[in-house]
């Protein structure tokens, strides 16, 4: 069935291996399936994966203006009425196909650092975030309390953790990150 599929698919993208061997992609969801609405389909897959890189264009015969102004602000690429013309849905398909891309590219990053960023304690996950407004190691330790010298070594495992090896780094990858999340919550909203 196709929530089955869903199902399925969500379960395998767990780990970092699976994360690297996503490709791009785009659905096309017809409203009237066999046993369930494909609307009811993408509201599903919506909630299995919500970090879903794979822009979903929703046609039908039977739209209403409703069903279509629902299904874009929920966050479908593109509603389209049968009969469709095949050069708008090529098009359509085309540009949905390149933001897979970039939502491919943008959900691997988050993915890569809500992982690096898990291996932090929760003293180097706040010293970290520290360091990526520029705050100085004496800064940071006169904001918490503790020796600049303590400060140095959380530095330096967190470099370790996050794969980074400066300042500047952590704070362009937290900037990425952040971009990213609204990135992908702005092409689903």
């Amino acid at each position: 069935s196709y929530l089955e599929n869903i199902k399925n698919k969500s379960a395998e993208i767990g780990s970092l291996e699976n994360m690297n061997h996503l490709e791009t992609g785009v659905i096309l969801l017809d409203v009237r399936l066999p046993g369930i609405s494909g609307l009811e389909v993408y509201e599903k897959q919506r909630q299995l994966i919500p970090f879903n890189h794979e822009p979903v264009l929703i046609m039908t015969g039977h739209g209403e203006v409703n069903m279509a102004v629902s299904a874009l602000k929920s966050g479908a690429y593109d509603f389209l009425t049968k009969p469709v013309d095949p050069t708008r849905l090529l098009s359509d398909i085309d540009k949905a196909y390149e933001l897979s891309k970039e939502l491919l590219e943008m959900r691997k990053f988050i993915f890569n650092f809500d992982q690096r960023f898990g291996k932090l304690t929760a003293r180097e996950a706040e010293i970290a975030e520290l360091i990526a407004v520029n705050n100085p190691n004496k800064s940071i330790a006169e904001k918490l309390g503790i020796s600049v010298r303590t400060i140095e070594l959380h530095r330096s495992r967190i470099f370790t953790k996050m794969e980074v090896s400066s300042a500047s780094d952590i704070a362009a990858k937290f900037e990425k990150y952040a971009y990213s999340k609204r990135s992908f919550l702005s092409s689903r909203a």
